[in-house]
């Protein structure tokens, strides 16, 4: 009777692990919600869509340093917040490859100073690191350029055992700016 409960623990015990890359998959903020944080102060919420050419997709690649985007996702949604008219916001959704899974991030750039108003992580597919989604470390991200070096430990303060992802939200930054002054600047 002993060994049948082992093996039954046993059995258990390998089902949980073999199922825990499903378990950690979660979506944190709706987009709504998401917007409403990082965008408080909005009257209105427009999308602009732009549809990525060829060459403009060349040129965020190169600037990004890998294949960010393809032939096969060309569209980009410009989330502009606007407050009597001005635009005081505008929010890209980006995601990034973590340890495990994808993180998703919404980053809003400040168009007067083109630096990062707020952001939020909006999904989560990682066994760890899911403090990247806390405020205290979204706050460092506060007020960085595209200029701003953004190394994990050395200019930013990153998640003890989950380097990886705190690397991804560098990452969303730098990639945000890099659309960001690509397309969204030069419309």
């Amino acid at each position: 009777m002993k060994r049948n409960r082992f093996g039954f623990f046993i059995y258990a015990l390998v089902v949980c692990v073999g199922l825990s890359g499903f378990l950690f998959a979660a979506r944190l903020v709706e987009d709504a919600e998401a917007i409403n944080t990082i965008i408080p102060e909005k009257d209105t919420i427009e999308h602009d869509i732009v549809k990525l050419t060829p060459a403009v997709i060349a040129k965020i690649n190169k600037r990004a340093g890998y294949e960010k985007f393809t032939e096969a996702n060309k569209e980009l949604d410009f989330i502009v917040g606007k407050k009597d008219g001005k635009v005081i916001a505008v929010a890209v959704i980006d995601s990034e490859q973590g340890k495990w899974g994808q993180i998703d991030f919404m980053i809003a750039i400040d168009p007067a100073t083109s630096k990062v108003k707020d952001l939020v992580v909006l999904a989560f597919e990682e066994k760890r690191g899911r403090p990247i989604a806390r405020r205290k470390f979204l706050e460092q991200f506060i007020g960085k350029s595209a200029s701003d070096p953004l190394e994990v430990n050395v200019n930013f303060e990153g998640i003890t055992g989950a380097t990886i992802s705190s690397k991804a939200a560098s990452q969303a930054i730098l990639d945000t700016f890099v659309v960001y002054e690509e397309v969204y600047k030069k419309k």
